[in-house]
């Protein structure tokens, strides 16, 4: 499928879906970094690349969203046929 949300025929979303997850895996990195040397500042980091992997998160999501609209990509053709696949 062919996104309409695209920058140079190069869709976005797959562009933006590395950041959030690349920082929820910092907030990790921070939070376990925190539990060993007790520093407020890795807390306060954690936090904050936590909420911006969230944020992150949901605008990866909307240029999507948006540019399809598509809440199922095919219909279910397999659904009826199951019942036809099974060996005898």
């Amino acid at each position: 499928m062919i996104s309409k949300a695209s920058v140079a025929k190069h869709p976005i979303h797959p562009m933006l879906v590395p950041l959030p997850i690349g920082l929820w895996i910092f907030s990790l990195v921070c939070d376990l970094i925190y539990e060993g040397s007790g520093d407020l500042l890795w807390h306060n980091m954690a936090h904050y690349s936590l909420a911006g992997g969230v944020i992150g998160g949901l605008l990866a999501a909307l240029p999507e969203q948006e540019a399809t609209g598509v809440t199922r990509v095919r219909p279910r053709v397999s659904t009826p046929r199951a019942g036809q696949n099974r060996s005898p």
